[in-house]
């Protein structure tokens, strides 16, 4: 059946139906309480917006159907057509959460019964009918938005209780209170759905809360005098003033009290400058010198100016200033001041005009607090938003204040870069010029070789530090842990230090243990970050002067500290010298790097697992650097056996010799022809091809044992060129020999069929060790070892 009634009861013109249904279930049901609000729970308008498909009210023939289950199961209920949904479990709170709350529960029923009983007092013994004054609304709105659905109960019980001294037919009295109940449910609800902050911080906020009081304030007028009209208690001529009345008195005490209390009780308390304390005294205190006189007495002017206008100045005023938590209080207590006033004041108007003086006066302050209210929300967000504009204002100059020194540090690296570039290719041109002009002895050539090769691998050490910072930063550095001697690490550490050390007259102390430990590592990368450290404590310590490392073992972790006599470390720069491209002093010292040693030091070390931290008592008093790692109990691996080629490529095994047929293919003519010399001069037998093509028609004319193969090509690259030798069956050993050195390439190599992949430039004393090793095992290692 098509869902047509869509009118709640309290709308009707008829009450009928409610009656019968409560008749009927009367006997069945104890609570004849809860029956009456599980009815109005499903009847009164509980979803406004029709975007969303459902309607605002409940139909009758499903509140018949569900009701009957409301009572005895708490659950969510939905309308079969579709048209309601209300959260029932909300209303009906368990027991166990009215104990927690029943301090709560009885202040709210003891402050509803007496507000009530005040409201009553004045209604029916000053006789200021039509007018009402009803603070009740005010404390249960606040209340239920305070406390939650679940205080109800006591608002329910504290409006029964009140309804006692109301002399009026039984079924008016019961009508009022399922709306006086009813109503701060609804606007809890709707407040909900607008998520409703009570601190009253946004227009958005302020204005939801105005608006809902002014709406469900409706309700209980509405409900009693719909009722009044329906059983002709009334003529239809008194019906707009008695409900504009009731409106006008329960609207007020719902903007005046329910502000008031939401923004005060539970929140915490503001933190004021004594500048501020004595402003909100005064401006308070102004107000009541203007309020009193205005609203209690005949004196409502001051040469001729109404005071009104100086109520508005001040209350403009607190305003601007004061924020919302103090305007709550400052519009109370101009309502109370009001009310009082137009009840018990001084006034030059008949007696017979009270109750519309009264009438008229909470209509002026409903006026006055709904645009004060909008007025303090809207400064109250103007106030915040310039407070959030400052501190992201502040954040951009700290933001550009970081770009201009990393701009900064990026000009000092590059003229670093620059000049550590510049030194080494400085001397290999002068060692070129001179080894020219054949003028030197064997022994001065032999001297100017191993100056160019020193000078060659310092630079390739730069180029892979850069790309490791590379990785880093993008994300895709990558270790391959094992278990590792941590002893061994160090000491090999030690080793490669030493040249520095005796270069610059130092005293190099270590302290090991005697015992060994393992850690879960990747031992290169950890030697890269001890011999990092190690280098810059030798370069910043002035000639002869003193550099400790140690090493300890605390529980599950090691402790590597080591510590120099040199500049030191500035306090400000104890967290810098991490970052990329940053150093300390380098024109005044003149301490050769770039400045990335540290941060891909840390960066390896946290890899590990592991922390690094830097200490300095200040200039010239040297620094020290700990470094923590966590050990494991599993003991080394043993190395892995070396691979037959025939296992692991298809290569075949190679008889022992001193002399292999080797074959180069690489585009740049120089370099191909210079590895070539070096390789005849050892006495091997070369060929050379400087494309794709013509290396793969060399491989099948001169029979390789060896082939070393660049991958940028011109025509072909290197992964396809390999890949077509595998798949003619080419079962030699296949170097990558090549400048592309992320991880990504290696792999690809590896699926591409090459067998290593050295990264230029490579010295040659590595090449020959792994001809060494192709021709002592007959096999190659595993790939990447030369890497």
């Amino acid at each position: 059946m098509p869902c047509m009634a869509l009118r709640p009861p309290f709308m009707s013109t008829s009450f009928a139906p409610f009656i019968s249904l409560f008749s009927r279930h009367f006997t069945q049901y104890p609570s004849v309480i809860r029956m009456f609000i599980n009815w109005y729970a499903v009847s009164i308008p509980i979803r406004w917006a029709r975007n969303s498909g459902l309607s605002p009210f409940m139909c009758t023939s499903c509140a018949k159907r569900e009701i009957e289950r409301c009572v005895r199961a708490p659950r969510v209920l939905e309308c079969r057509h579709g048209l309601c949904r209300l959260p029932m479990t909300a209303l009906l709170p368990s027991l166990s959460r009215i104990k927690e709350k029943w301090f709560s529960l009885l202040i709210i029923y003891v402050a509803y019964v007496a507000s009530a009983l005040v409201g009553i007092y004045l209604y029916a013994e000053l006789d200021i009918a039509p007018a009402i004054i009803w603070i009740p609304v005010g404390i249960a709105l606040a209340a239920i938005i305070i406390e939650g659905y679940e205080v109800w109960p006591a608002i329910f019980l504290a409006s029964l209780t009140a309804a006692l001294f109301i002399e009026a037919p039984a079924f008016f009295l019961v009508g009022m209170v399922a709306a006086n109940t009813l109503q701060p449910i609804v606007a809890k609800y709707i407040l909900d759905q607008v998520q409703f902050d009570r601190g009253l911080g946004t227009v958005k906020d302020m204005f939801a809360i105005l608006a809902t009081a002014l709406f469900v304030t409706m309700i209980v007028p509405t409900t009693v005098w719909g009722i009044a009209y329906a059983y002709n208690m009334l003529h239809e001529t008194e019906l707009p003033l008695l409900w504009g009345a009731w409106w006008v008195g329960s609207a007020l005490s719902a903007l005046a009290i329910t502000p008031f209390l939401i923004r005060w009780i539970k929140r915490p308390w503001p933190v004021r400058t004594r500048a501020q304390i004595i402003e909100i005294v005064l401006t308070h205190a102004a107000l009541l010198l203007v309020a009193v006189p205005l609203f209690m007495t005949p004196y409502t002017s001051v040469y001729g100016i109404s005071l009104i206008y100086f109520l508005l100045a001040v209350l403009l005023w607190m305003a601007f200033r004061i924020g919302p938590r103090f305007m709550t209080f400052s519009l109370f207590l101009m309502a109370a001041t009001s009310v009082l006033g137009a009840l018990w004041g001084v006034h030059d108007s008949a007696p017979e005009l009270f109750s519309q003086r009264l009438l008229n006066t909470q209509i002026f302050s409903l006026i006055v607090i709904f645009f004060f209210f909008i007025i303090v929300s809207i400064e109250e967000q103007r106030k915040t938003a310039v407070a959030k504009n400052a501190q992201r204002t502040a954040e951009l100059e700290e933001a550009l204040q970081r770009i201009h020194l990393e701009d900064q540090a990026k000009n000092e690296f590059l003229a670093m870069l620059a000049h550590e570039l510049r030194n080494p290719l400085a001397s290999i041109l002068s060692s070129v010029e001179l080894l020219r002009l054949k003028s030197g002895s064997a022994a001065e050539v032999r001297r100017l070789s191993d100056a160019m090769n020193m000078r060659v691998k310092t630079m390739a050490r730069l180029l892979d530090d850069l790309l490791d910072i590379s990785r880093i930063t993008q994300k895709k550095l990558s270790i391959e842990k094992e278990p590792s001697d941590l002893h061994e690490i160090l000491s090999h550490s030690i080793e490669i230090v030493e040249p520095i050390m005796q270069k610059y007259g130092h005293y190099l102390q270590v302290s090991l243990p005697e015992e060994s430990a393992t850690v879960d590592a990747d031992a290169t990368r950890l030697e890269q970050v001890f011999v990092n450290i190690l280098s810059n404590a030798a370069k910043y310590t002035p000639p002869e002067g003193r550099v400790e490392l140690s090493c300890t073992y605390e529980d599950t972790s090691a402790r590597i500290t080591i510590r120099d006599t040199g500049i030191g470390i500035p306090r400000i720069m104890l967290t810098r010298i991490f970052e990329p491209f940053v150093r300390i002093r380098q024109r005044e010292e003149g301490v050769e790097g770039i400045g990335i040693g540290l941060s891909l030091a840390k960066s390896l070390i946290e890899l590990h697992g592991g922390t690094i931290h830097a200490e300095s008592k200040g200039y010239r008093r040297g620094s020290e650097f700990t470094i923590r790692l966590p050990l494991i109990e599993t003991r080394r691996k043993p190395k892995n056996p070396l691979r037959a080629p025939g296992a692991s490529r298809g290569a075949r095994p190679l008889a022992p010799r001193s002399s292999f047929r080797i074959l180069i293919i690489d585009d740049n003519h120089e370099a191909a022809d210079a590895l070539g010399k070096l390789f005849r001069m050892k006495g091997h037998v070369v060929s050379l091809a400087h494309d794709g093509a013509s290396g793969i028609a060399a491989a099948d004319e001169f029979d390789p044992d060896i082939i070393f193969l660049d991958i940028g090509l011109p025509d072909i690259d290197g992964y396809e060129v390999a890949q077509r030798l595998r798949a003619a069956g080419v079962n030699v050993h296949i170097v990558a020999l090549t400048g592309f050195v992320q991880q990504g390439d290696k792999e690809r190599s590896r699926e591409s069929g090459f067998d290593h992949h050295l990264t230029k430039p490579v010295a040659f004393s590595d090449i020959e060790a792994l001809l060494k090793d192709i021709e002592k095992e007959g096999s190659i290692k595993p790939l990447f070892d030369h890497a």
